[in-house]
């Protein structure tokens, strides 16, 4: 992977506090309420009972192993389930992604073509959008949701060199609507200014984004090897031991420094955590689970859980401080 890519990945994982995905929770509830009025209470609780006892089978292990209280669909949903598993749905993870997009201008996932990388990006932004405008008026708070994807919008025409809207500049600026339209004023001085359609165009809405600092450059065309990077091929190499890690979708990892709290490691899914001392043994019990669950600080110093991916990360013993 492109040494730029790994490392914008690894500060995404770090910073990223946006948390769009706390909102599909509200959705999913007000889907239920929706339900209930068009096919009764009952049906409603069985179907909303079911579809929660397979997200938890999803997120912390068999479905068999749940046990479902009778406490109503609507509790289950607002006080048994928390942002670790709602991170775990499709369209969490397609925020998440534009998140990293719109605002590291990182690619969707790393693998693939450039082309392939592309038409993801464009199929994400369009499948998010949609899910935006499908929503019902008043069914949850979907600003910071709107923010990501109009940001992920601008970005991407931007990156195409597209001329752009107010409000798309304004999300991919994390500033009002109010401070752009300010700054289209002549007075303003700032050079950046609407054309025939009402857009703003490409090259001025880059040189502002650029002369603001903060704004980081896209990546996610940047090829996956550089071999400027390498003084010697890999064939020449020897990394010598190598351990493998789970890596979590923000694109944290378990770090044995990091990761590391007075007792130990803490890991396991929510209401079923466990302290390891050692992290090698930490490490061999997150391979025996379906879904690998650890105990990170984010950029704040706020320690929660992250679920693990199906892919794992190579690791040299050596850069851990284990070789």
């Amino acid at each position: 992977m492109v040494t730029i890519i790994k490392e914008r990945l690894q500060q995404f994982g770090q910073a990223y506090e946006d948390l769009e995905p706390g909102v599909l929770g509200d959705l999913i509830v007000a889907t239920g309420e929706w339900l209930e009025t068009l096919t009764g209470p009952e049906l409603a609780d069985g179907a909303m009972t079911a579809l929660h006892q397979q997200l938890l089978a999803r997120t912390r292990g068999s479905a068999d192993d749940q046990v479902v209280v009778q406490t109503g669909w609507r509790t289950l949903w607002r006080d048994d389930i928390d942002l670790s598993d709602l991170a775990q749905l499709d369209a969490a993870q397609h925020l998440t992604g534009l998140n990293a997009f719109a605002f590291w201008g990182l690619p969707m996932a790393p693998q693939g073509s450039i082309a392939e990388r592309e038409a993801e990006i464009a199929r994400t932004i369009s499948a998010m959008r949609a899910l935006l405008e499908a929503a019902p008026s008043g069914w949850a708070d979907l600003a910071a949701a709107e923010v990501t994807v109009a940001a992920a919008e601008a970005r991407f025409r931007l990156d195409h060199d597209e001329a752009i809207m107010p409000e798309q500049l304004a999300a991919l600026a994390r500033v009002s609507l109010k401070s752009v339209k300010n700054l289209l004023a002549p007075s303003s001085g700032s050079g950046v200014s609407l054309d025939a359609d009402g857009k703003i165009p490409a090259p001025a809405a880059l040189a502002w984004l650029t002369g603001r600092g903060g704004f980081r450059s896209s990546v996610w065309r940047e090829e996956l090897s550089d071999d400027s990077d390498e003084e010697a091929s890999p064939e020449a190499q020897d990394l010598g031991e190598v351990v493998f890690v789970p890596e979590a979708r923000d694109g944290s990892w378990f770090d044995p420094r990091t990761c590391r709290r007075a007792g130990g490691y803490t890991i396991g899914p929510k209401g079923d955590e466990r302290t390891v001392e050692n992290y090698l043994e930490a490490l061999r019990q997150l391979a025996r689970m379906p879904v690998p669950y650890w105990r990170r600080p984010n950029s704040a110093g706020n320690w929660g859980i992250v679920a693990g991916m199906p892919t794992w990360l190579r690791k040299p013993a050596r850069d851990l401080g284990l070789g």
